[in-house]
Order: C-alpha cells, then structure tokens, then sequence
C-alpha cells in the first residue's frame, strides 16, 4: 500500500455462566489507509496470520457504514476483563493541529501523509 493504515481492534472473549462454552477470543476491527482496501486482500491476509478454520468461519471483511454503529460494536468489550483494544495512525485522519504544536518528525509524517491523499 505504500502508506500507513489505520485501524482501531478490539478484542472480545466471553465465557458461559451456564455451562455451555463461551466464545473464543475474536477481533473485531475497522480499517482505513490513503487509498481502498481490497476487501479480499484484507480478507487473505487475516487469515494468513489468524489461521482458517474448516466451518468457514475467518474474516468477514465489509465496506464501513456509519449507520450500523460498528465502532460501537469493534469496543463493545473495552470495559470488560477479558477486552482489550488499540488504535494505530488514527491521527491522520482527525482534524490536524496548529503546526505549531508538533516536531519536525510530525509535520514530516503528515506531510508524506497529504502527499499520498494528493492534497499537497
């Protein structure tokens, strides 16, 4: 991709009160980079690295839509003992601050960053 992608992961675990067998640990994440994401290639790669299981199950990869509350539901476990969650490059995209306030390493980084979008 030749840039940073951005993402925000939150782990969930849950075990049965009842019994039963609870949940393995998952992840849910969102991910975002300077160009599209191949749902495919993302959808590989996971895999690649998590390992696919013989019912199917692996990587459901989807476009984002605001509407369905999925940052919501990525941290729905991050007060829950068996949560945990991380965040990596989400300053590229939130508004950026006064020049002023950063170093040169990051006005550097936000600059190769606008080149990429082609801003600059």
């Amino acid at each position: 991709m030749r840039g940073p992608i951005v993402f925000v992961r939150g782990d969930e675990k849950r075990f049965s009160g009842c019994g039963m067998p609870g949940a393995p640990r998952h992840f849910h994440a969102l991910l975002a980079a300077h160009q599209k994401l191949n749902k495919q290639v993302v959808a590989d790669l996971w895999m690649s690295m998590a390992g696919r299981r013989d019912n199917g199950a692996g990587a459901n990869v989807r476009p984002y839509d605001r509407t369905l509350g999925g940052l919501a539901y990525t941290l729905k476990f991050i007060n829950e003992p068996d949560g945990d969650w991380d965040l990596r490059n989400i300053d590229l995209f939130l508004s950026q601050p006064n020049q002023l306030d950063m170093n040169c390493r990051q006005r550097r980084r936000l600059a190769r960053h606008a080149r990429r979008l082609g801003t600059r």
